[in-house]
């Protein structure tokens, strides 16, 4: 079982990701984001795990990080597109159920949600991208989950 200061550690990397999706990279933004939904120390402890790293304004994050909260990205993305299409749950519960799945699925469950329905590339409800394995956009089969 991960311990929550891990946890903590995986939450902040998927939601440096998702900013990181749109170009967002601000110190004080994301500082404040994180330090209201998760805690006022994970980004110490990030630094200090070498996860990320400041440059001038922006808050980076290592190949590790980036590994990390791809990762962690993906499992989210993936437990709402199961919890949505496949069991048909609504609304909040989605966001707030993966937020709980995303941190005990394993890599094999993660590439069996693939495989079980053949994913598109984005979701309907948000347009966001899941990711492939390998981190890059588009369509998740069969042949691109393993």
């Amino acid at each position: 079982m991960k311990s929550k200061k891990w946890l903590d550690i995986e939450e902040a990397l998927g939601v440096l990701w998702s900013y990181r999706e749109r170009k967002e990279k601000n110190r004080e933004k994301l500082q404040a984001i994180i330090n209201s939904g998760i805690n006022d120390r994970v980004l110490e402890d990030l630094i200090i795990h070498r996860l990320i790293y400041l440059e001038g304004d922006d808050i980076e994050m290592t190949k590790e990080g980036e590994v990390i909260g791809r990762d962690v990205t993906r499992r989210h993305r993936l437990a709402e597109r199961l919890l949505a299409d496949v069991i048909e749950i609504s609304g909040d519960e989605v966001d707030k159920t993966a937020c709980e799945v995303e941190h005990i699925i394993s890599s094999d469950v993660t590439d069996s949600i693939c495989t079980l329905q053949g994913l598109p590339a984005r979701f309907r409800h948000t347009a966001r991208p899941l990711l492939r394995k390998s981190g890059r956009e588009g369509r998740l089969d069969r042949d691109a989950a393993h």
